[in-house]
């Protein structure tokens, strides 16, 4: 009886996974939501489970040794995990809300905050200099405006990513789309990649100035894609 009940479980896939979260991270997030199915987590349950593991690797990373980087970076990518099984449990018992967005969508940007301060505090132990807080500040900045801004006050936010996967898509090239577009998956994959390398001052100076110039050059494009996608959408209203 068990058995069919597990079968019956549809979970809808979501399009715009990346090409590493949906080889492997979206089929274990998948099959965590079958088994939470018929029981009585949330997924606002589920986000904040997520939100607590992340939170656990973020102290790990600022005061532990080696070691504790490699578990932490193990605890992270549970936290990531579970931060798409609220998606797919909204999904399969058909509880999506603006709540459990909204929810989602903070409990992300206050981690985002917190890692950063986690990780510069963790390079400032090793290399007690002004140099690495400036670079935690321009890091921080990076994610402000790229997570917080696209999150929050630019609306729609999957609108202009739909119309670059488009434009990829016509030269037959969707998939680049995945891989150049720094989505979370890939933000917190860097992460437990750098703390099993133990190189967080590498990641900081990344973010720092790659990340910021990247956040531009996105910004300029997204505000050029949107005027697009409302100008057509109100030649559509005219006729």
């Amino acid at each position: 009886m068990k058995k069919e009940q597990k079968e019956k479980v549809v979970i809808p896939k979501r399009e715009n996974d990346q090409v590493l979260t949906r080889a492997l991270h979206r089929r274990l997030s998948n099959n965590i939501a079958r088994v939470l199915y018929h029981t009585p987590v949330t997924p606002n349950m589920a986000s904040w489970i997520g939100f607590i593991f992340c939170m656990i690797a973020a102290v790990m990373f600022a005061f532990g040794d080696y070691k504790w980087l490699v578990i932490g970076a193990l605890v992270l990518e549970l936290g990531n995990i579970f931060d798409m099984v609220d998606g797919d449990l909204a999904r399969a018992k058909n509880m999506l809300s603006k709540y459990g967005h909204l929810l989602d969508s903070t409990l992300d940007a206050v981690f985002d905050f917190v890692i950063i301060i986690a990780l510069t505090y963790s390079v400032w132990r090793v290399r007690p200099e002004l140099h690495v807080w400036v670079i935690g500040m321009f890091s921080m900045y990076f994610l402000a405006e790229f997570f917080v801004m696209s999150r929050f006050f630019i609306l729609p936010y999957d609108l202009p990513h739909g119309e670059f996967k488009k434009s990829f898509g016509k030269l037959g090239k969707s998939k680049i789309y995945n891989l150049l577009f720094y989505a979370r998956q890939h933000h917190m994959n860097l992460i437990a990649v750098f703390a099993i390398l133990n190189q967080f001052y590498i990641l900081l100076w990344c973010w720092a100035i790659i990340g910021n110039i990247y956040w531009i050059t996105y910004t300029i494009w997204q505000h050029k894609a949107m005027i697009k996608a409302f100008k057509k959408h109100e030649k559509e209203k005219e006729k």
